[in-house]
């Protein structure tokens, strides 16, 4: 990605993706957004709206322009998701998306992404989502790979057990 380019080559790639976050965060949902998009406001008095979404970033002022004159604004947090996804696996850092009845401390966030980078020998970052289904435990996603270890997965594992569906493994 070109964007991912010129922000490496200038030594901003990481403070890139803080600042693609932020502006995402106050576009959604926000009247900045619908005034970006209008067709009918001029472009010269939106240049002051991208400036402060941007903090006055140029890559990213540069870019946010571009989306607007060209009417793809909607695409921006896709484009934001993909930039971070790019700079994390320059890192060697994986996404893992954590499934948890209810939410938790720091402490144990840390904890569990301690445990989950030993197992798996990366670095991590972790997305926390609560599930109050879960009952207990937690379920992990990392790429195309589940770890189940919810007290659900667990029930329905012993269920398939005792019903002859399935072998108990050793």
């Amino acid at each position: 990605m070109a964007l991912f380019e010129a922000a490496f080559e200038r030594g901003m790639d990481e403070e890139l993706v803080m600042l693609l976050r932020k502006a995402s965060d106050r576009l959604e949902g926000s009247e900045l957004k619908a005034i970006l998009s209008h067709p009918s406001i001029p472009f010269e008095e939106k240049d002051g709206v991208i400036s402060k979404v941007c903090d006055g970033n140029r890559l990213l002022s540069n870019l946010l322009g571009l989306l607007i004159k060209r009417g793809r604004l909607e695409m921006f947090p896709l484009i934001a998701e993909e930039y971070e996804g790019i700079w994390m696996r320059s890192r060697g850092i994986e996404r893992a998306e954590v499934l948890v009845p209810r939410p938790l401390s720091d402490e144990d966030l840390w904890m569990i992404r301690r445990k989950l980078e030993e197992r798996l020998g990366k670095k991590l970052s972790l997305e926390l989502k609560v599930d109050p289904s879960l009952i207990g435990g937690m379920v992990v996603r990392v790429g195309g790979m589940l770890i189940d270890g919810s007290l659900r997965g667990r029930l329905e594992r012993l269920r398939a057990v005792i019903s002859g569906e399935e072998r108990v493994r050793r």
